[in-house]
């Protein structure tokens, strides 16, 4: 008796596993597959599987494993040359921005006091005060991309 149902279980757990797929588009235009009958105008496919091929499939693993390694590896030198670049910009809008200020500090001015290495002070106006400005506001310029002139 147990052999017979044992037989019987075999029976069902093999029907099910040779239970139709059924593929259907639906308005959307998206397509589904499902093992119950799908609405009207579906397609019912047969699906045949046997045994696999061990080696081959570790052989397809190690390739995707790879292939994924490599797709990291790339991501993160992308991600630090983007960090390096981002990096680089605000370093720059910084040199800018201070080279801006100074210059922008002596348009107002007519005479300057500049404290010399050696201790000494030196105050320029006039044309050695407008050289001075030029040569600021050249230096802006250039770290600004001429934003500054």
């Amino acid at each position: 008796m147990k052999r017979i149902l044992l037989a019987v279980a075999l029976l069902l757990v093999a029907a099910s596993a040779l239970a139709g797929v059924y593929r259907w588009v639906d308005k959307n235009g998206v397509v589904h597959y499902t093992d119950t009958p799908p609405p009207q105008g579906a397609h019912a496919m047969t699906i045949q599987s046997g045994p696999g091929d061990a080696a081959a499939a570790k052989a397809r693993q190690a390739a995707l494993d790879k292939r994924l390694e490599n797709y990291d590896k790339q991501q993160q030198k992308a991600a630090a040359a983007t960090a390096k670049d981002e990096q680089k910009q605000q370093k720059q809008a910084r040199a800018c921005q201070a080279a801006t200020h100074k210059y922008q500090r002596l348009t107002g001015i007519f005479r300057m006091q500049l404290h010399m290495p050696d201790g000494s002070t030196k105050y320029i106006s006039g044309e050695d005060l407008s050289k001075y400005r030029e040569k600021l506001r050249e230096q802006a310029a250039k770290l600004c991309g001429d934003a500054a002139s």
